[in-house]
């Protein structure tokens, strides 16, 4: 199992969105001081990650990091 994370801020509070990576499916989530920043939970598989890169150029994960960072920012 894969593990990292991403740091930012958001309301004069320092976050997290925490990426892991099972060999099949990325799970991401938002973290504040250690626990969960909101009851939201994204994933994808690693089939429709590569699918999205290859005929769109998405990269799914930076995709899905961006709007839980953005979910943080609205109070979602």
């Amino acid at each position: 199992m894969h593990f990292w994370t991403n740091p930012f801020s958001a309301h004069d509070r320092d976050y997290e969105i925490r990426v892991v990576f099972d060999g099949l499916t990325f799970r991401l989530r938002a973290f504040l001081d250690g626990r969960p920043a909101n009851g939201c939970e994204y994933s994808v598989t690693l089939e429709t990650a590569t699918n999205m890169e290859t005929y769109t150029g998405v990269d799914t994960v930076n995709e899905l990091v961006r709007v839980a960072m953005e979910h943080v920012r609205q109070n979602i």
